[in-house]
């Protein structure tokens, strides 16, 4: 049976050894990276761990043992030679809310971060994840400061201010203002205390999703839209 050593996540060993029992393959990257679960037995604990692993290298015998994942699981040497541990599979892996499309990576990454702390019943750290999106998305839609007219000190500073200048300039759907004031983006409610509710950080949930929507999704989507028409254009012309 092929041994892989990593970290026990179940009781906590060090670089402990595991058998691999059997795996899944899950997708490719780069255009060569295998991806693999791959469930794992530790000998210290005796108990099972899904394992993330990724095709180590490119060399060809690496890439002739993750050509298939039975290939791997009949080897008699360490798998650690040709797969690379990733992560295993948890909680935070439970199914969450996805961003819009078109958001940038980085604010997808947080969104992501504050969905996953939902769906694991933390809501203090969903709703801080939820406010810095809204920090990094509505700072991105500010005029520059050398502009003679625009937003003041206080709105570039607090999320809540600048939230109302974006509305008042109709720069983000006005519809959306009522929705922002019912969920108290003042920075006096209670993720500033510890003590959102689950409830409340699903509201801001809500509440960031149709904004990031707004600023990023639905103007990329026109955007995609007119080029198509262009392109019919082109082509009957």
């Amino acid at each position: 049976m092929p041994e892989i050593v990593a970290d026990c996540p179940r009781c906590g060993a060090k670089e402990h050894t595991f058998s691999a029992l059997s795996g899944l393959p899950i997708g490719q990257r780069y255009g060569w990276q295998k991806l693999f679960e791959l469930y794992c037995k530790c000998k210290n604990c005796l108990r099972g761990t899904i394992f993330i692993v990724k095709q180590k290298s490119t060399d060809d015998f690496c890439k002739s043992q993750c050509s298939n994942i039975d290939n791997a699981l009949k080897s008699v040497f360490s798998l650690n030679n040709i797969l690379e541990i990733e992560g295993f599979i948890c909680i935070k892996d439970m199914k969450s809310r996805q961003p819009p499309d078109y958001v940038p990576d980085h604010i997808q990454d947080i969104f992501k971060e504050g969905t996953c702390s939902l769906s694991m019943q933390c809501p203090n750290a969903a709703g801080s994840m939820f406010r810095l999106c809204l920090d990094l998305t509505t700072k991105g839609l500010l005029p520059e400061k050398t502009e003679q007219i625009g937003p003041n000190q206080e709105q570039r500073k607090r999320l809540d201010k600048r939230l109302g200048y974006l509305f008042s300039q109709n720069i983000i759907d006005r519809r959306l203002e009522a929705t922002a004031h019912n969920i108290r983006l003042d920075g006096n409610d209670g993720a500033h205390d510890g003590t959102l509710s689950t409830e409340d950080a699903e509201d801001l949930c809500d509440f960031t999703y149709q904004v990031l929507e707004t600023v990023y999704t639905h103007p990329c989507r026109i955007e995609e839209m007119e080029k198509r028409r262009e392109a019919r254009r082109n082509k009957e012309a």
